[in-house]
């Protein structure tokens, strides 16, 4: 019994010593002018309210600025503004007589976080597009960062319409699939409701109003549409010294940003507490990708009964290879490709695109707004 004793005296004496040692080196970084990660670089969640329908929207009338990417060197430091209606766009205006309405739909690469308003392929759109069909056309920012289809679909079918758009762009990426049968991603403050096939095929929401999810739970649909819990007590208790130790500590600050230069030990370390451990995980699963082309069906029906017009755009052959390219085409979904600009970024990383964060620089906006134009007046002018 005494050595028992003495054995769990020494493991609280290690334990102590090990405290001591964390507290003394995080009063010397701190006092170095290192600050805790998030005192860095804004949070992914900047902006987001929650929103029972869609999971989250951004908070009316907000503003910050948006500095990133976490965890490299900073590339971009935004302020960003959104309007009362949530939209990272300004104040909407009525209606220009004899004009047109242009509503943009999508994730973090419409609502473009990491330029300046008026850099925005969207607000660029609107000059370009005013000169080249010679009437007014407004051009309305939807995009939300971590968006889905089935969240932007749902953000028209009970908002966006009511905008009165004359076209609808939606965005397709690839990380989309994932998301559309994602109700709840580890970290991420708040969840989201998903559609899934019902007995006769329709789609049906499914999590709706959004409950409260624990922040270090992960939850989706598996290939038969059943929800099914991710998270693992190991990965849980990764996840949960992340967010209360290292994430507010400088001396993890300054690890690292001495990581950086090692970016696969980065990656790993940073995503230890994700059940799958990347972002968008190759299994095999065709699942997400029939629901996806389900909802950009589904999606385009609605617009076009309400006599809009509607067009996707996406990456090219490497993101739609696995969605139901003939099913779209016998709806007559049309659809921008990218593909060629993608390319050309990818040659040209850090000048189309950030170099750590992969996201439009204000060139790429430029380049993507200037590729857009002549597609954009050819749907807008056909019947």
């Amino acid at each position: 019994m005494k050595k028992l004793k003495n054995i769990l005296m020494n493991i609280s004496l290690i334990f102590l010593s090990l405290g001591f040692c964390f507290v003394a080196l995080e009063f010397g970084f701190r006092l170095a002018g290192y600050e805790a990660i998030y005192d860095v670089y804004s949070k992914p969640s900047l902006f987001w309210r929650s929103d029972p329908l869609l999971g989250w929207s951004h908070e009316p009338n907000s503003e910050d600025v948006y500095i990133g990417p976490r965890p490299w060197p900073v590339e971009f430091s935004t302020k960003i503004k959104i309007n009362s209606l949530g939209l990272r766009n300004p104040e909407i205006t009525e209606k220009p007589k004899d004009g047109i309405r242009i509503l943009f739909t999508g994730d973090s690469r419409v609502a473009a976080l990491e330029v300046k308003y008026e850099q925005t392929f969207v607000a660029l759109l609107e000059d370009l597009l005013t000169k080249q069909l010679g009437i007014p056309v407004q051009v309305i920012n939807a995009g939300v960062r971590g968006y889905g289809t089935d969240q932007s679909y749902l953000y028209y079918k009970e908002r966006g319409y009511k905008l009165k758009p004359d076209l609808v762009v939606h965005l397709h990426t690839g990380n989309d699939p994932l998301n559309n049968i994602t109700l709840h991603r580890m970290r991420r403050p708040f969840g989201k409701p998903v559609f899934r096939p019902n007995a006769d095929g329709k789609l049906e929401l499914a999590g709706y109003p959004t409950p409260h999810y624990k922040l270090c739970s992960e939850y989706e649909l598996d290939d038969n549409f059943e929800v099914v819990r991710l998270d693992s007590p190991f990965r849980t208790a990764v996840c949960n010294l992340q967010i209360q130790a290292t994430d507010h500590s400088a001396l993890f600050t300054y690890v690292i940003l001495k990581l950086t230069q090692h970016r696969e030990l980065l990656w790993k370390f940073y995503l230890a507490g994700s059940p799958k451990g990347i972002m968008i995980p190759d299994d095999g699963s065709q699942a997400r990708y029939q629901l996806t082309t389900q909802l950009l069906r589904q999606f385009a029906k609605t617009v076009k009964e309400n006599d809009i017009k509607f067009v996707f755009m996406s990456d090219g052959d490497h993101q739609l290879a696995n969605l139901d390219r003939e099913a779209l085409k016998k709806d007559q979904v049309s659809l921008i490709e990218i593909d060629s600009l993608v390319k050309e970024g990818e040659k040209l990383n850090g000048f189309i695109l950030f170099q750590n964060d992969g996201h439009w620089t204000p060139l790429g906006h430029q380049r993507l707004a200037a590729f857009l134009v002549p597609k954009l007046v050819d749907i807008i002018k056909s019947k």
